[in-house]
């Protein structure tokens, strides 16, 4: 395969991967320098699921939520 670029070399039918190389530390996995950050994003999880509730709750209390799912015709006054 000699000194084929890689777009190249995938498009050869006969390609083998022999010429290509991979980072010795992957070889056995990722497990150097590797630090937990699920509970952070479970966290940020759980409070934009309480922002997305309490802009809910205070829309729907505040507001008019029946206009939402009246119709409107193509002037925007209600067709209910």
């Amino acid at each position: 395969m000699g000194n084929k670029n890689t777009r190249e070399a995938m498009k050869d039918p006969d390609y083998d991967g022999q010429d290509f190389t991979s980072d010795p530390e992957l070889r056995n996995g990722p497990m150097i320098n590797r630090k937990c950050t699920d509970v952070l994003f479970w966290l940020l999880f759980i409070i934009s699921i309480g922002g997305y509730g309490y802009t809910l709750h205070y829309g729907y209390k505040n507001g008019k939520p029946n206009e939402l799912f009246t119709p409107v015709d193509g002037d925007g006054k209600f067709c209910g």
